[in-house]
């Protein structure tokens, strides 16, 4: 996996904030996701680099100020360097967390609980004109304990959209015949069953929901037959 190398005035940014980087996140295609802790409180946290003129960074600072979407949009904190900029959010439980721990009816219960909270954000986005574009299990995180990061109080249970590089914002909402003819600029995990060149931004985001609900009940009866026969040995 390639890892982005950090510049100078980006270290200084995150020591400034008394933050220390620890490892890369996997599941960053990019490299450019890192997590950090605060080594006096033991708070962790998630630090995101991103050039400037990154397609996030354009609907971002509006997303997060958007008084309706406080419930639905991880809090950030946006630090501008010379040549980037980062993005501090604080670390909760991703999606594909919830998938891989759904081995009993109580962890099965909580991974439902977390597709709820999903599909609850998205409709929430959707009344407010705005499709994700690029839903997925690695895309939404779960609190699994009460946080505190700025001003902003998380609450056990939430969920959290995240990573917006695909996100687009609209005049309308669903059933406006709302129609997006350069999905591939930017494009999400799926191919949109409609084929790429006219696809439906809301339509796509329920699809997208509906294809990570399959793959995690699939993946989840897998690994539930699995650990109940790992118990009966």
């Amino acid at each position: 996996m390639h890892i982005r190398e950090w510049r100078p005035d980006e270290y200084t940014a995150i020591e400034s904030r008394g933050l220390v980087l620890s490892y890369a996140a996997i599941l960053a295609h990019r490299g450019n996701v890192w997590f950090a802790v605060d080594p006096v409180t033991d708070s962790e946290y998630v630090v995101k680099a991103l050039e400037k003129g990154d397609r996030e960074l354009f609907i971002l600072p509006w997303l997060l100020d958007h008084p309706a979407l406080r419930n639905v949009v991880l809090p950030a904190e946006i630090i501008t360097c010379e040549k980037s900029c980062l993005i501090i959010m604080p670390r909760l439980i991703p999606g594909t967390d919830l998938l891989f721990a759904s081995h009993t009816p109580k962890h099965m219960t909580v991974m439902l609980h977390g597709f709820a909270g999903l599909i609850e954000c998205v409709e929430v986005l959707h009344r407010n004109n705005i499709a994700h574009m690029d839903i997925d299990n690695e895309n939404f995180v779960y609190a699994d304990r009460d946080i505190s990061f700025g001003s902003h109080f998380i609450k056990k249970g939430s969920v959290y959209l995240i990573d917006f590089g695909a996100t687009r914002r609209f005049d309308s909402g669903p059933g406006t015949n709302v129609i997006i003819h350069d999905y591939k600029e930017a494009g999400g995990h799926y191919r949109p069953p409609e084929g790429k060149d006219a696809v439906d931004p809301y339509a796509y985001d329920i699809y997208s929901i509906g294809v990570n609900l399959k793959l995690c009940w699939e993946v989840s009866t897998v690994i539930c037959q699995l650990y109940e026969t790992l118990q009966l040995q």
